[in-house]
């Protein structure tokens, strides 16, 4: 089978309620000859992202005062996570990263 265009391209379903939701989508992807299907936490997505903003504040990667530049780093970053299809594990592991950080910085300053 030849690598399609379509391999390239993948569908979320944010905690979807029923399974029944998930058979649908599977059933219509494949329909139309897609297959990259992912499923997410959405309260684990907006965790890790609170994380994420509040890592990145000690750092100062985002300058004080510029709300602007703080709501674009932190939608880019939400569309990132949303789309990379993260495992549960991978998840927590980068929310433990951002813990580690934080720690370390907070004993150091």
């Amino acid at each position: 089978m030849n690598p399609s265009w379509k391999d390239n391209v993948s569908f979320i379903l944010v905690e979807p309620q029923e399974p029944r939701n998930i058979w649908a989508a599977a059933r219509a992807l494949q329909n139309m000859g897609f297959r990259n299907l992912e499923l997410v936490n959405h309260e684990k997505v907006i965790s890790l992202n609170e994380k994420i903003a509040s890592t990145l504040k000690l750092l100062e990667y985002i300058p004080r005062g510029d709300r602007d530049l703080e709501k674009k780093i932190m939608k880019n970053l939400k569309h990132l996570i949303g789309r990379s299809g993260l495992t549960e594990w991978e998840l927590n592991m980068i929310c433990g990263i951002c813990a580690r950080i934080e720690k370390k910085l907070r004993k150091s300053g």
